[in-house]
Formats: C-alpha cells, sequence, structure tokens
C-alpha cells in the first residue's frame, strides 16, 4: 500500500546521528513515504559540537526540516531525545493536525536511575554557560555484534546536553494535555537508560497513546536485537493510522 503523498520525520537521540533510524528510513520508502532523517546540530562532528548546542537549537532544526516536508500528511518517529523532540513537535502542529501519527522510542520520561532522575532535572535549570562546561562522560563498551544494523554516536555523554534533554522534557509535559494524534511508544523494559514505569504511568493517563514493550531490544531499537519486529510494529501502525485517517475523510 503506497503512500506518495506522505512523508515521514524520523529524528536520532542524544550524541546519535540519522544512522540509528536509517533501517526504518528505508521500510517506509517501500511503503511510498517520502523520509526525511535530519542530523541534530551538535552531533556527527565533534563531541565539542555537542557541549555548544543549546535545546532550541535542536529544536529549530527538526522544525525546520518538518518544514522541508511537502505539504500534505505527516508522521513522526523519534528515538529517546529524538522522541521528546517530536512530541513537541507534534503537539505544536496540533490546529493544523497534519501529523496523523506519532511514534516514540525509549521516551525517557523517567531516567534510567533515581540519581539520575534528580540530577538532570536540577541542571536544566543552569545557564548556558555552565551547561557547556566540557564535563564529559564515558559510555560503557558494549559489543557491537549485538546490533543488527551499525549505527554512528559519540563514545560519551556530556552532562550539560543531558541537563538540555531534561529541560526539553520538561517542556513537553506541559504540553501533554494538549496532544490529540494518536502515539504509539515502544521501549524495552529491561534497558538501563530510561525507567519504563514512567511510560507506563503516562500511557494510563492519555488515551490515545499505546504502549509497546520489547525485551531485549535495547536503547536504540530500530538498529538492535529486536530490530526487525520493532520496523514491523511501526510501520503496521503507521500504515494503519493513516488508513484509519483516510476512510475517515
Amino acid at each position: 500500500m503506497n503512500h506518495p503523498s506522505h512523508s515521514a520525520l524520523l529524528i536520532h537521540g542524544l550524541t546519535a546521528t540519522p544512522s540509528e533510524l536509517a533501517p526504518l528510513g528505508a521500510a517506509l520508502e517501500q511503503e511510498g513515504f517520502q523520509v526525511s532523517l535530519p542530523l541534530l546540530p551538535g552531533h556527527g562532528t565533534n563531541i565539542q559540537d555537542l557541549r555548544v548546542s543549546k535545546a532550541d537549537e535542536w529544536l529549530a532544526g527538526v522544525r525546520a526540516a518538518l518544514e522541508s516536508l511537502p505539504s500534505g500528511p505527516k508522521v513522526i518517529v523519534g528515538e529517546s531525545l529524538g522522541a521528546i523532540l517530536g512530541l513537541l513537535l507534534t503537539a505544536e502542529r496540533r490546529e493544523l493536525r497534519d501529523i496523523k501519527a506519532t511514534v516514540s522510542l525509549s521516551l525517557p520520561f523517567e531516567f534510567g536511575s533515581p540519581f539520575y532522575e534528580r540530577l538532570f532535572p536540577l541542571l536544566s535549570y543552569l545557564p548556558e554557560a555552565l551547561l557547556s562546561v566540557p564535563y564529559f562522560v564515558q559510555k560503557p563498551v558494549r559489543d557491537p555484534r549485538r546490533n543488527i544494523h551499525p549505527y554512528v554516536s559519540y563514545p560519551a555523554h556530556h552532562l550539560g546536553s543531558l541537563g538540555r534533554v531534561a529541560r526539553l522534557r520538561r517542556e513537553l509535559f506541559q504540553s501533554l494535555p494538549s496532544l490529540v494524534t494518536p502515539v504509539l511508544i515502544l521501549q524495552d523494559p529491561r534497558e538501563s537508560h530510561i525507567n519504563p514505569a514512567g511510560a507506563r504511568r503516562y500511557v494510563e493517563q492519555f488515551p490515545r497513546a499505546t504502549l509497546r514493550e520489547f525485551q531485549g531490544a535495547s536503547h536504540q531499537m530500530v538498529c538492535g536485537p529486536k530490530s526487525a519486529e520493532v520496523i514491523a510494529t511501526i510501520v503496521s501502525f503507521i500504515l494503519a493510522t493513516v488508513r484509519g485517517e483516510c476512510d475517515a475523510t
């Protein structure tokens, strides 16, 4: 079932690149969607660029990518930070109603430990001069053979940028009551970056949201061990939503 008039915006996560979602982009292109995979400011170059990239620059970048797509129905898929940005865009465009479906992967409604859930929101209130301090945390070394698809990301996290993520998350919490678009949330209940209980509580309060969990899928769900199942679930959700919209018009 092709949808040549439909387009999709795919937004990668913090420290990552569009390669994180490229396999999903290929699957959607096979269904006739025009796909955009923008590179967020401060990513894909040098981690020092991430250190000085502001949250509003990330949001402006995905706004511009969305505006560059053809007029007509659109869907948004985001991973982690990209999931927050995607939902913020969806809420912003609720009056236009051109976003027909939004998919959120590894959405950090709560960070992975109580310590981080306290620390990152505190950092979010700091001025940019302090958030830009070069304090980096190396990521744990993981076996790349666990991933079905390779992807490119920085080898470390920048602490101030995690504070910026928490700032955007706070904006998202304020926008959630206005969301009217169908939302699919996917997460691995055993991964360490997020607390899965956060999304479960959210879904209970939001009737247009659906939660699916894939144990062993990892944080980078599209590239991880459950890649085929995750991609099939996303494509099925998007096609069913688009079909429903078409039937209703």
